[in-house]
């Protein structure tokens, strides 16, 4: 065990660090890549026995604080392992960007999800997992600016993203990307309109269709809400809706938004989590 290294990022961790420390520290260390991955997986162990510890009837539940700051020091250090370790950096990038808030973490947010999607534009060729990452990131910063700074800001974004589904995805995979776009932008897709099907079509069929989840969906559903624990909250961006979970088969809502997409996200996720296996009671 490469103890020094550990124990500096585990005390800037332990005390909430700003994400400049960790370049900092990386910097006047200068690790060779085998020390930083090997630094990465004693981080990874110690964590996971503090958060188990914690998950435990009677134990506390695990500070989300101490989470952004310990995937801090890790995209860090994944940050200059080159190839070996870009599939665990592009993981832990979206971990945490999709953890730090919209209110005080909001500019941080912004340049995480930024940065993860340059990363994976130039490498969307090389690898399946860039365009996973690529396509969710773009949506997310596109849901953000939409909300934060309105639809000329926002305009690129799903611009960038319809233009990479029409290129390069066919069939089913395309039509679920644009529908995902028109949901969370339709002015952006008035604008668009001999792209997307028209508003007065997808109201026609509300009545009569059934929420149909994508495989990557599902996978994410089958990954991430184990790793939840018990206690937490979860509040997707832009959805308007949020969950706890009470146990480990069970969330519970605690608040859907009065509008007709907040609705029509809080009956994709109950399809989502029956899905996947767990039970979601009505608040």
């Amino acid at each position: 065990m490469n103890s020094k290294p550990t124990n500096q990022l585990m005390e800037l961790i332990s005390r909430h660090a700003h994400h400049e420390e960790y370049e900092t520290y990386l910097d006047e260390a200068n690790l060779s890549v085998e020390d930083m991955l090997n630094v990465c997986e004693e981080l990874f162990n110690l964590h996971s026995v503090l958060w188990q510890a914690q998950d435990t009837p009677g134990g506390s539940v695990v500070n989300p604080f101490d989470v952004i700051s310990y995937l801090e020091a890790r995209v860090a250090l994944l940050a200059r392992t080159g190839d070996e370790g870009y599939a665990n950096w592009q993981r832990s990038m979206w971990e945490l960007a999709i953890r730090y808030s919209d209110q005080a973490g909001l500019r941080r947010k912004f340049s995480l999800f930024a940065e993860l999607i340059a990363s994976t534009k130039a490498d969307l060729s090389r690898e399946e997992r860039s365009v996973y990452f690529y396509t969710r990131a773009l949506n997310r910063l596109a849901l953000l600016t939409d909300y934060w700074y309105g639809e000329d800001e926002a305009r690129p974004l799903w611009r960038e993203l319809m233009e990479y589904a029409l290129a390069s995805m066919e069939g089913d995979e395309q039509q679920g990307a644009l529908n995902i776009i028109s949901e969370n932008a339709p002015w952006f897709a008035r604008e668009n309109a001999s792209v997307f099907a028209c508003e007065e079509a997808r109201e026609e069929q509300k009545g009569t269709t059934t929420v149909q989840l994508d495989e990557s969906f599902i996978e994410w559903g089958n990954e991430h809400f184990p790793t939840m624990p018990v206690g937490a909250v979860w509040a997707p961006e832009g959805s308007g809706v949020e969950y706890r979970k009470i146990s480990e088969t069970t969330f519970q809502l605690l608040f859907v938004l009065d509008h007709p997409l907040a609705q029509e996200h809080h009956e994709t996720i109950t399809v989502l989590m029956e899905t996947c296996g767990y039970t979601l009671l009505a608040s």
